[in-house]
């Protein structure tokens, strides 16, 4: 595997020809989805261990964090600059010149536990800072494995430690789809160990919930796109979300590695039946 550097970027595409009712749709809900979940990751801070949660400020900007951050009780602590980007990114880079640097930080309970934080982050002890986050033990040693392997959206390595599946079609806890991240749809904020983990299925459930709290269309909207089947694939170092069967919703952004992957996911059960 080599590693490929493209600028973060991701774009939806919606296709056929309902292509445009389609969007008229869900381009707002995506929106609506993506804030709801931004907030629900700090109003789970203080459940499951979670003590802190990270914080990225774009450069002149982040007030209305701040303000969330406020609202939830929380002190922020600044970390460090790091380049600023749209879309989804894997991993942080410095800026180049002070007009494209963004303050990454975290949103904690006590100072303690952001001093802890920030000190873990400097050493690169991933263990840390995912008991500070709340993560399961699980997840996090499987994260530790994948990122020292080279593997920043592994993706694959979730479905080959997935019972049952294989590289091409894997079946799935929807809760734990990892693949509707890279434009915000999620319903955990960490990588899963595998996609039928039960430790993030029980994070999950409860994400979920603050989410219905915060904003109940957007739940609603965030189970109907967990229930889809989706393809995901990687070539030439570009990741393409294929949503639906047939698909009727297409993602794109870039990925990390030369590394050729295709893979089907298919739902065990459908969340909005179980959740709606």
């Amino acid at each position: 595997m080599r590693h490929v550097r493209l600028p973060p970027f991701n774009a939806v595409v919606f296709r056929g020809d309902d292509g445009g009712r389609l969007a008229e749709r869900w381009e707002p809900l995506l929106a609506r989805i993506e804030r709801a979940v931004f907030e629900a990751e700090f109003g789970i801070v203080g459940e499951f261990g979670r003590r802190c949660n990270t914080v990225l400020l774009p450069p002149g900007g982040g007030q209305q964090t701040l303000e969330l951050i406020r609202r939830y009780g929380l002190l922020f602590y600044p970390i460090t600059q790091v380049r600023a980007y749209q879309g989804y990114a894997h991993t942080h880079e410095k800026p180049r010149h002070p007009g494209e640097a963004a303050l990454f930080g975290v949103a904690c309970i006590e100072i303690d536990d952001a001093l802890r934080f920030a000190e873990a982050y400097q050493r690169g002890d991933h263990y840390t800072q995912g008991k500070l986050l709340g993560y399961p033990e699980c997840c996090i040693k499987a994260f530790i494995e994948d990122w020292n392997a080279g593997y920043y959206s592994p993706v694959i390595q979730e479905v080959r430690r997935t019972p049952g599946c294989h590289d091409y079609e894997c079946r799935i806890d929807p809760l734990l789809n990892p693949t509707l991240r890279y434009i915000g749809v999620k319903a955990i904020p960490f990588w899963p160990h595998n996609l039928v983990c039960r430790e993030a299925h029980r994070w999950a459930e409860h994400f979920i919930d603050v989410v219905r709290r915060i904003d109940k269309k957007a739940y609603k909207a965030l189970l109907e796109l967990l229930a889809e089947p989706v393809e995901f694939s990687q070539v030439n170092g570009i990741i393409e979300v294929r949503v639906g069967s047939p698909p009727w919703m297409l993602i794109i952004s870039q990925g990390y590695s030369d590394e050729t992957i295709r893979v089907r996911l298919i739902p065990m059960y459908d969340p909005v039946e179980e959740y709606g």
